[in-house]
C-alpha cells in the first residue's frame, strides 16, 4: 500500500493550488489598477474560503514564483529526508529571496540540516541586504534569474500600490492625493506591471519546455 504524503506536503500543494486559481483570476479580470484587483480578489477568497488577504497574497507569490514541477521538487526533498521538511511558512520566507537558484540552495538546506523557520531568517535577512544599498544591481546569471527578479520587482509595485489605494487606511497620503497626471501614471504602469507579469510567467513556462526538448535532443 502506498504511502500516503506527509502533512507539510499536502498543505504546501494545497496552497500552491490556492495560488493558481488566483492567478487565473487576476489573468482573466478586467485590466484594472493592480491594487484595486487585488483587493477585490482578496475579498472574493476572504468571503469564500476564510483566507486573509496576506495569505492570498502570498499563495499568489508561490504559483508565480514556483511551476508545478518545482513544488514536485520541493516534495521530493522531503520524500527522500528521514527528519528534513519544509513547512508552508518556510517557502513564505523563500518568496522574499528574488534569485531561483538561491531559493534552491536554501531549500536543500532547510531539509539537509533540519532548519526551523527561525533559523531560515537570518539567511533570508542577508539576501535582503544584499540586494538593498545604491550599488549597483548584480547581472542574472540566467534567464530564469532573470524572470524571477522581474515578478519579484512587479510584486514589491503592486504591494506599493496596493498601500497607497487602501480607502480603508485613513493616516498618511492616498492616491488620491498625488496630482491627476502622477495618478494616471501610477495606473498606466500598474497595467504594464500586470502585463509584464504574465508575460514573465509564460515565458518561464516556454523556457522550461524548451530545456526540456533540448535536453531530449541531446540524449
Amino acid at each position: 500500500m502506498k504511502k500516503p504524503p506527509p502533512p507539510e506536503i499536502r498543505r504546501l500543494r494545497k496552497f500552491h493550488a490556492l495560488g493558481k486559481k488566483v492567478l487565473q483570476v487576476y489573468e482573466t479580470s478586467e485590466p484594472l489598477a493592480s491594487g484595486s484587483r487585488r483587493r477585490g480578489v482578496a475579498r472574493e477568497f476572504d468571503s469564500r474560503l476564510g483566507l486573509k488577504r496576506d495569505q492570498i497574497d502570498k499563495a499568489r507569490q508561490f504559483a508565480a514564483m514556483y511551476s508545478d514541477k518545482e513544488v514536485d521538487a520541493l516534495c521530493e526533498l522531503v520524500n527522500r529526508s528521514d527528519q528534513g521538511r519544509i513547512t508552508k511558512s518556510h517557502v513564505i520566507r523563500l518568496l522574499a529571496v528574488p534569485s531561483k537558484r538561491r531559493r534552491d540552495e536554501l531549500a536543500k538546506l532547510i531539509v539537509r540540516e533540519q532548519w526551523t523557520v527561525q533559523r531560515l531568517g537570518p539567511e533570508i535577512t542577508k539576501e535582503g541586504k544584499s540586494s538593498q544599498g545604491g550599488r549597483r544591481p548584480k547581472r542574472p546569471a540566467t534567464v530564469d534569474e532573470a524572470l524571477g527578479q522581474i515578478q519579484r520587482m512587479v510584486q514589491q509595485w503592486e504591494r506599493w500600490v496596493e498601500m497607497i489605494e487602501d480607502k480603508d487606511d485613513t493616516k498618511g497620503v492616498s492616491i488620491g492625493d498625488l496630482p491627476v497626471q502622477v495618478a494616471r501614471a501610477v495606473a498606466g504602469m500598474s497595467k504594464s506591471a500586470q502585463a509584464a507579469a504574465m508575460e514573465t510567467r509564460s515565458s518561464s513556462k516556454y523556457a522550461a519546455n524548451e530545456r526540456t526538448i533540448r535536453r531530449s535532443v541531446s540524449e
